[in-house]
């Protein structure tokens, strides 16, 4: 299918370097599937759930699947989670915690993350085309053709992130530890 999201209380963003704006965006292809799909007010369940989404900006989520899917109010669980573009690819569960669907905007400082186990490959190029704002940001500008690796258990909010046995590298560098 195609979805096409217009806001017009916002203006075009014609500022960005990289990625969606989420106010104007358009999915020029976006499938979907899932098992035993229930949904009651704020509470989304589902099993086997498989999605494929690409954008107009070319954009493409190849994968984003997962055994199990709870969505409450306060939560987000994603169990067995497989995430693949064309660079990037994750596969873990993921937790996501919050007060309200508000803390969303304002994700780093209020929304706590909680990844064991990770096994991350993610491309910079892929996260500058999700969160486009971290073009302005001089790491991720200069490194956009590049990949970090991460492993490690990692919980907490995104701006205050605990990683316990990491093993991190992007290019020659490597580091390991707790953080």
């Amino acid at each position: 299918g195609k979805l096409i999201i217009n806001n017009e209380n916002k203006p075009h963003d014609t500022s960005q370097l990289y990625g969606i704006d989420y106010a104007h965006m358009t999915l020029v292809d976006i499938d979907i599937e899932a098992d035993s799909l229930t949904v009651r007010g704020w509470d989304i369940r589902s099993k086997n759930v498989d999605i494929h989404i690409l954008h107009q900006n070319g954009f493409e989520l190849k994968t984003l699947s997962a055994d199990n899917v709870l969505i409450s109010s306060d939560s987000i669980n994603l169990v067995n989670l497989e995430l693949l573009t064309a660079e990037s690819h994750i596969q873990n569960s993921v937790e996501l915690e919050f007060s309200g669907f508000n803390d969303f905007k304002s994700f780093a400082d209020s929304v706590v993350f909680s990844m064991p186990a990770a096994n991350i490959r993610l491309h910079i190029n892929d996260i500058l085309s999700v969160l486009p704002t971290l073009g302005k940001v001089n790491f991720f500008a200069d490194n956009k053709d590049k990949a970090i690796n991460v492993t490690g258990n990692i919980n907490g909010y995104v701006n205050r992130l605990r990683v316990l046995d990491m093993k991190a590298s992007m290019g020659g560098i490597t580091l390991e530890g707790d953080f």
